[in-house]
């Protein structure tokens, strides 16, 4: 029987950079997702010219009054998440082989092709968004495996370093949703008013191309950054090895820690689709501009990135309990309390200070077991690969509703506080700290 890997000795490490290597990644990511929905989503004649099968453009036919710009885009986010499921069998025994640095090159890298081949009339944009999601799987892997190695390199605690990271995440996927709006914005133009395939105001330049270009030199340079990358790691565990034993490793972890994982999995369900609804309620709804709409993403790291900072204080189901239930009730009434811009910036700034608590407190115990379970690579892959199955399921289950007509753009906020419910309910049965750890050291 092999001998489990440890992690490595405490080392003088920086987290700077691993914290900027996942601002980047996560930046490019969502400027790929921004692009691709302003290309195929935000205008109606090209959302239904984009679809994949003929019947969805039949059914679309008949049915008009179906919110086709939100089901488009919760669909294209679904095929991102079935992206990086698909990676999951490679990217498990990879996180246990490679290191940290490496990881996030090939995912950069991945990421970048997958931007040039989106390129309008080259590929077919929903094939080309799932590779972005297989890329990104890498990325997602490698960011969850560094947590346990960089508090160990850095002899700070699991929730610290979570928070840290997460804090990062949040400020790359601001940074995308701005870059990408604006980028769309320039190269392919506003939302059209009609059933026209673009409209011209608002573009510098028709060269929707370029978009694609600028996002992929973005990933180059990340890619060229993340080979400074030099984290202590455990004893390595070989990629045919790891291959063989992924099942039984993933079954394992699931048992032990199902709670952790399920909960902080809808957690990040509800993220990734409330961050499309808003965006796509302030612009179909409220009529605010795209570009100005994403500038709520800043209220929403704001509001992340102090709930990360902080959530070492908060690290007991009470609390869990008391912000997923006050996430929930302001998920629930977001339509019908804000009427513009500056209610969406309030609003946004409670969001991300109520979702990131508790979800940083659940991320970071399950990392930190994994770690000391000697198996921070298989952690992260597995983190990764639970998180975004419940990103599949309920992005899939909003754009079948909306596609279907059943729920429309100020309903699907219901749908999120329920499952924001069923967060809490499992969150209270998670092991969020030792019985003899402090609340925060």
């Amino acid at each position: 029987m092999r001998p489990s890997p440890s992690l490595a000795a405490p080392a003088p490490t920086s987290l700077w950079l691993p914290i900027l290597v996942t601002v980047l990644a996560g930046a490019g990511f969502t400027v790929f997702k921004f692009v691709i929905i302003s290309e195929i989503a935000l205008n109606r004649a090209s959302a239904e010219a984009s679809l994949p099968f003929a019947w969805m453009r039949a059914f679309i036919d008949a049915r008009p009054d179906v919110p086709l710009a939100e089901a488009v885009s919760q669909g294209l986010a679904a095929t991102f998440t079935v992206g990086i499921l698909a990676g999951f069998t490679v990217n498990a025994p990879l996180a246990g082989a490679w290191r940290v640095g490496p990881m996030f090159v090939l995912s950069a890298t991945g990421m970048a092709i997958a931007g040039l081949l989106a390129i309008p009339g080259f590929l077919n944009p929903w094939f080309a968004a799932l590779l972005m999601g297989l890329s990104y799987g890498t990325a997602c892997a490698a960011r969850g495996k560094s947590v346990p190695l960089l508090a160990a390199g850095t002899t700070r605690d699991a929730t610290t370093v979570s928070g840290l990271i997460n804090a990062g995440l949040v400020v790359g996927l601001l940074l995308g949703t701005i870059l990408g709006s604006q980028l769309a914005v320039s190269f392919i133009g506003e939302p059209a008013t009609s059933t026209t395939l673009a409209s011209e105001k608002g573009r510098i330049l028709d060269a929707k191309w370029l978009a694609h270009v600028i996002m992929a030199v973005g990933l180059g340079l990340t890619a060229l950054l993340s080979l400074r990358l030099h984290i202590p790691d455990q004893t390595p565990v070989p990629f045919r090895d790891g291959l063989r034993d992924i099942f039984g490793v993933t079954m394992g972890m699931l048992r032990r820690h199902w709670a952790l994982l399920v909960s902080g999995g809808i957690a990040w369900g509800i993220c990734a689709a409330a961050s499309l609804a808003v965006m796509i309620y302030g612009i179909q709804d409220l009529k605010i501009h795209q570009v100005t709409v994403s500038y709520l993403g800043v209220f929403v790291a704001v509001g992340a990135i102090v709930g990360n900072l902080v959530s070492g204080y908060f690290r007991s189901r009470i609390w869990i309990a008391a912000f997923l239930l006050g996430l929930a009730t302001l998920v629930a009434l977001f339509p019908y309390v804000v009427h513009n811009w500056w209610h969406g910036a309030i609003a946004m700034t409670l969001l991300g200070f109520l979702y990131m608590v508790p979800t940083n407190v659940i991320d970071a115990r399950f990392l930190a077991l994994a770690g000391r379970e000697g198996k921070a690579g298989y952690g992260g892959t597995v983190f990764s690969m639970v998180h975004n199955v419940f990103i599949l399921i309920v992005g899939t289950g909003l754009t079948i509703l909306l596609f279907s007509g059943v729920v429309d753009s100020r309903t699907q906020f219901l749908i999120l506080s329920g499952f924001t419910l069923v967060t809490l309910a499992i969150a209270m049965i998670s092991p969020v700290r030792d019985k003899t750890e402090p609340i925060q050291s």
